[in-house]
């Protein structure tokens, strides 16, 4: 019963095949590819794949594809082009030297790292490893001007000309007490450390940086208070319950206290009762004498 139930395997997919199951693919990438979770997604994905099956059975030479054959091989030839452009990236940055290994890319393979994205095959550019590839663009004399250095030193001000500096960088040079100058680069994307040195770091500290402290009235600044962390709250909160226990016990205690003395009143009360009872029934017999 279990060998009947086994798909029969079919013939392996020809190269015609996989071209003709990309180019159908991609006319309908915004659904195949489409990133949502949810049954009417998934019924959108089933019944494209269905005409998908139509298409491409109307279109091969070959044998007869049904759509879970198509789709099953679809995902593997996302795993292959993953697998190979990954190794490609892996060869290029491998050291010892030498020429990096060829891989066998095929056509196939562009055309889906082009369809489902390069970030998804090759993963996001990193900046903060050895991964990131420095890339240093080189600049014409038409990309480059003067610019003006402005030297602030309390209520004077002068002016040099700098040549041949690049358009996307401004340098400000300010003077302390120590008439040591300080020079502070801007740019923008990633940022130059060529140009800092150590002395920058006797620089002020940037007006984004500092705190901003609100004063009252009465000239006393009010700083934010500060945040509990989680372990603190945790032990505020435990000690909370304990106390809470602790006013749950006195009171559990003061309910038997309660339920002792009323046992006792009602015990004293029952006593008296059989005590005129019994001095009711025996003045009766006296009365009848």
């Amino acid at each position: 019963m279990a060998s009947n139930r086994q798909r029969k395997k079919n013939n392996n997919f020809t190269g015609e095949e996989q071209e003709l199951l990309m180019a159908l693919v991609r006319t309908h990438k915004n659904v195949i590819e489409n990133k949502k979770s949810g049954q009417t997604t998934w019924d959108m994905k089933n019944n494209t794949w269905n005409q998908i099956e139509q298409e491409f059975n109307s279109q091969s030479k070959s044998m007869f594809r049904d759509a879970h054959s198509l789709k099953t091989k679809f995902r593997n030839m996302k795993k292959e082009c993953k697998e190979k452009f990954s190794a490609n990236k892996k060869s290029m940055l491998k050291t010892g030297g030498g020429a990096p290994e060829e891989l066998d890319i095929k056509s196939t393979d562009v055309e889906m790292k082009d369809l489902i994205g390069t970030t998804v095959v090759e993963g996001l550019p990193s900046v903060y490893d050895d991964d990131w590839d420095d890339e240093t663009e080189t600049l014409n004399d038409s990309q480059v001007e003067e610019i003006q250095v402005v030297i602030d030193n309390g209520s004077s001000e002068e002016m040099l000309n700098v040549s041949k500096q690049p358009l996307n960088k401004k340098l400000f040079v300010e003077k302390d007490q120590s008439s040591t100058p300080i020079i502070k680069t801007e740019q923008k994307g990633v940022k130059n450390w060529s140009h800092y040195t150590p002395i920058m770091l006797q620089g002020p500290v940037d007006s984004k940086l500092k705190l901003k402290n609100k004063a009252n009235e009465s000239g006393i600044t009010k700083n934010r208070p500060k945040r509990i962390l989680s372990c603190t709250k945790a032990k505020l909160y435990e000690e909370v319950m304990e106390a809470k226990l602790d006013f749950m016990q006195l009171q559990k205690d003061k309910f038997l206290e309660e339920h002792m003395i009323r046992r006792k009143i009602l015990q004293m009360e029952l006593k008296l009762k059989e005590a005129e009872l019994l001095n009711a029934h025996i003045s009766l017999p006296n009365d009848q004498d």
